[in-house]
């Protein structure tokens, strides 16, 4: 029993300091058709040490990469200053596998929660399908020049979709 103790302490402090580096985060939890539908975006610091990051010369007219991906967000340099830390969603209590690939190129998220389309201060905007099969997800991120508006399709059934705009209105 003395042995087990110490290691729940070390989990629990390592929990406390990941959530600590979270910048910011928004959640949504709804119940629709019978079905409780949670999701969570959070954000932490752009760490480069933890990417590989390829900057061309500037005459060359390349973007930079991150990752082997064209980064979005940044204005198509290496400068990012925020990333994702989390990107879940959850049906009745499960997790849905989301690819890393869906996100992990998406720069500077801005994750300030919208509260119906209407609203123009707000950046993150959640919408459930009527039969509680899927979730919409539309954010807004940018670095300032890089701007994009990212929408994501999440669904119950591990099919996702992305579409990513950065030509801005």
């Amino acid at each position: 029993m003395r042995a087990f103790t110490p290691f729940v302490a070390i989990c629990s402090v390592s929990l406390i300091a990941s959530a600590a580096e979270d910048i910011e985060s928004v959640t949504f939890s709804a119940t629709v058709a019978g079905h409780k539908i949670e999701a969570t975006l959070s954000s932490k610091a752009f760490d480069s040490k933890r990417h590989k990051i390829v900057s061309p010369a500037r005459e060359s007219g390349e973007s930079a990469r991150i990752d082997g991906k064209q980064p979005v967000g940044t204005d198509r340099t290496a400068g990012a200053q925020t990333e994702f830390s989390r990107f879940e969603v959850r049906w009745d209590g499960k997790a849905v596998s989301i690819p890393a690939s869906l996100y992990s190129d998406c720069f500077n998220p801005n994750l300030q929660r919208k509260e119906g389309w209407w609203d123009d201060k707000g950046t993150v905007y959640f919408l459930s399908s009527q039969d509680g099969s899927s979730l919409l997800i539309q954010m807004n991120g940018s670095d300032g020049a890089g701007s994009y508006f990212a929408t994501w399709l999440i669904s119950r059934s591990g099919k996702h979709s992305r579409f990513i705009d950065e030509q801005g209105p």
